[in-house]
């Protein structure tokens, strides 16, 4: 799908484009869709789908830009979403690449287990700038000016070569994780924090963390 023009989505129920096979790709080609702003509209959907790429322009004022969380093995690249609740959620396998996210009310990213983050603007969320699930691949990306948690994902994930400044909170791993040179400063609170012990499902233990100051380290198994 080749989008040859700006759309502006009046309608009240959406979402804009919905993806409703596997293997689509949708290239903006540099244009922008967007609306008047509301929380039940999508920018993009897919549901249920494997291997959507969307690519190549800019999606704001949606109340998700980009919508693929019950999709998988997913590409977003050299996309622009801002200025609505999420910016973009993806199920298991997504990558999102080279991507601008900026001043959204809720989340910037949330993906599934498997997913990657890579080369990427976060600024201005409200509710914590990146989530995700067990080995998730998090590098090279700017991180900055964010409230909650810059970056807070699951066990055995790598997070590597971030800059991650002036958010209310720094790195949260889980257990197994490795993180390294990554630059940290500035957060409210916690630089970096490591999953060190999980809790019992049985017995709802508390969760024990274990503060790191330094910009290298890997969480106990």
């Amino acid at each position: 799908m080749l989008l040859t023009a700006n759309i502006t989505f009046t309608l009240f129920d959406g979402p804009c484009l919905s993806v409703l096979a596997d293997r689509i790709t949708v290239d903006l080609a540099g244009h922008t869709i967007t609306r008047p702003g509301s929380d039940d509209v999508q920018g993009i959907r897919g549901n249920g789908r494997t291997l959507i790429v969307v690519k190549n322009g800019t999606i704001t004022k949606f109340g998700d830009g980009i919508d693929l969380e019950t999709s998988t093995r997913n590409t977003i690249r050299n996309v622009i979403v801002s200025d609505g609740r999420v910016g973009i959620t993806g199920g298991a396998g997504t990558l999102v690449k080279d991507r601008t996210v900026r001043n959204n009310r809720d989340n910037g990213i949330v993906l599934g287990d498997g997913g990657q983050v890579e080369g990427c603007l976060i600024e201005g969320s409200q509710e914590g700038a990146l989530s995700g699930g067990s080995r998730m691949l998090v590098t090279r990306n700017t991180i900055r000016g964010n409230s909650g948690v810059a970056i807070n994902v699951g066990p055995s994930s790598t997070v590597s070569q971030n800059m991650v400044t002036n958010n209310e909170l720094g790195i949260f791993v889980g257990q197994r994780s490795l993180v390294t040179g990554n630059v940290t400063k500035g957060a409210d609170e916690t630089d970096i924090r490591a999953f060190c012990r999980p809790p019992s499902r049985t017995t709802r233990r508390p969760v024990t963390w274990r503060r790191i100051s330094s910009s290298s380290a890997r969480a106990a198994s």
